[in-house]
């Protein structure tokens, strides 16, 4: 996955369509997440802003999205941070933990990618 403009504004618009089909609004998620205008929250969605790394599970309950999103989110919005943690890992375990850290990262982007394959969002 890249960290373009065009893949953040992917993931707004999934997470956006996710909640429309949740029939949660804006405000609901604004209010889940203690936010006091939705205005944050529409920038989200329109990938023109980030979520904050220590706000990626928040957003995750708040959207109600599947558990592994919180790493799509990571990945995603914070690229820089996800790239250093499996660096780190990889540097100090061995090599089965390094597989294992692999099939992790496909398994994120197989599920992420069949979710943006079922809103209709093209990569």
């Amino acid at each position: 996955m890249s960290t373009s403009q065009g893949v953040v504004f992917m993931l707004g618009e999934l997470m956006k369509k996710h909640r429309e089909g949740r029939k949660i609004s804006q405000r609901d998620v604004a209010n889940k997440l203690n936010y006091k205008n939705i205005n944050f929250i529409s920038m989200i969605e329109k990938g023109a802003t980030n979520i904050p790394l220590n706000r990626a599970n928040d957003f995750v309950k708040a959207y109600e999205l599947p558990e592994f999103f919180e790493l799509v989110i990571i990945k995603e919005r914070h690229a820089d941070c996800w790239t250093g943690i499996n660096r780190a890992l990889i540097n100090n375990y061995s090599r089965k933990f390094t597989q294992h850290l692999k099939d992790v990262n496909e398994e994120v982007d197989t599920k992420y990618n069949d979710m943006l394959r079922e809103y209709g969002i093209s990569q």
